[in-house]
């Protein structure tokens, strides 16, 4: 027989550790979470689980809805472009400009020891 009471509290663990870090993902696993309550609720004739466990559904959406677009927001313009290549590889650096981090580095080092 499967335990779903098990597979409820690891989802309750999952989703309360993805929403601590701001992650969107928690949202996700707390709404699996609540359809499995509703199917323990079913199945031992505890009616009163399966509404509040919709209700909370729908609050899961709204909230992802409202996450979503804000974590897309948070990141560069360049990143949202082009979500797969390095934003300072991808454009061509001015002549005489450092095209990285590391070699701004360098030539900040090598300034520093001329003076």
């Amino acid at each position: 027989m499967f335990r779903w009471d098990y597979l409820s509290c690891i989802l309750t663990v999952v989703s309360t550790v993805l929403l601590g870090k701001r992650l969107w993902q928690g949202w996700v696993i707390a709404g699996a979470n609540s359809i499995v309550v509703c199917i323990i609720g079913m199945k031992t004739a505890q009616f009163g689980l399966v509404p509040a466990n919709i209700f909370c559904i729908g609050l899961y959406a709204i909230n992802l809805w409202k996450w979503r677009p804000q974590e897309l927001n948070r990141r560069p313009r360049l990143v949202r472009m082009f979500p797969r290549r390095n934003p300072v590889e991808s454009v061509a650096s001015p002549a005489g400009y450092p095209r990285s981090r590391e070699s701004l580095l360098k030539r900040f080092a090598t300034a520093r020891s001329r003076d």
